[in-house]
This record gives structure tokens, C-alpha cells and sequence, in this order.
């Protein structure tokens, strides 16, 4: 067997894991960019409540859902996204506020893969529960 022969299977599957790749993270798309948060578990989110993600493409994310701010590093493989330690500012805000900030952390600590569908991401928990649902901004 020749060495381009050897090669064309390695070329393939490198091919397949860099389109994979970009189907979940880059677009210009992707889940990099600004996400609206609808949804946490199956509670809707009110339009009272500020209530947002951000995917930057150095593996960072920003969110709120209410008054602090959370930061955090992750990893992404495929559909698989890891989110490291977060670190968050801590203001006292509304009973109603900190009630989902609550929720958005909680969820973030269980998210173990996502699923992009149209401007829609869903973040899911280990068995497959979503668990957060945002839509681009």
C-alpha cells in the first residue's frame, strides 16, 4: 500500500472531526456569541429578569440571570462541553432576581453537552435533560 493510500483515511478523519467541529462551535456561529436565556429547567424567564449567555472563542463564558454576573472557563468537544469553576460578583438584588440567578447557576454546574438547533441552544445535563435553553441575540 502506497503512503497517500495510508493517508486519505487520516485526511478523512480529520476532515470529519474539523466539520464536526464547527458545527457546534464556530459559525460565524456556533455558540460563540450572545444568548438570550428562555428558559431554565421549565421555568420561563420573565422579561423583568436580565438574563443572559456569552460564548467568546477563548473559551470563556459570561451569564446573568439577575443581578450578578458569572464567569467561567470551558471546553468544548463536539457536542460535549465541559464548564469550569465559575467565579461570580455577589450583590444582594431581589428575592425574585437572586431566585433565578439561583437556577442559572444550579444549571451551569449540570451542563454536560449542548444541542444547537437553528438560533436556538440547549444546554443539557449527563442524561441528556435540558436543563437551559437560550436564543441568539
Amino acid at each position: 500500500m502506497t503512503f497517500l493510500h495510508q493517508l486519505t483515511p487520516a485526511v478523512i478523519s480529520l476532515f470529519c472531526l474539523v466539520l464536526s467541529a464547527l458545527v457546534f462551535a464556530g459559525e460565524p456561529g456556533g455558540i460563540y456569541g450572545d444568548w438570550a436565556i428562555r428558559k431554565i429547567d421549565d421555568r420561563l424567564i420573565p422579561a423583568s429578569i436580565d438574563s443572559h449567555l456569552s460564548f467568546s472563542e477563548d473559551n470563556r463564558i459570561g451569564a446573568k440571570a439577575g443581578c450578578n454576573q458569572l464567569v467561567a472557563g470551558f471546553s468544548l468537544n463536539n457536542n460535549k462541553i465541559d464548564i469550569k469553576q465559575a467565579a461570580a460578583t455577589r450583590k444582594m438584588c431581589s428575592e425574585d432576581a437572586m431566585e433565578y440567578e439561583a437556577l442559572l447557576f444550579k444549571a451551569l454546574e449540570s451542563t454536560a453537552s449542548i444541542r444547537l438547533k437553528d438560533e436556538t441552544l440547549t444546554l443539557m445535563d449527563e442524561k441528556d435533560n435540558a436543563v437551559l435553553q437560550a436564543v441568539r441575540q
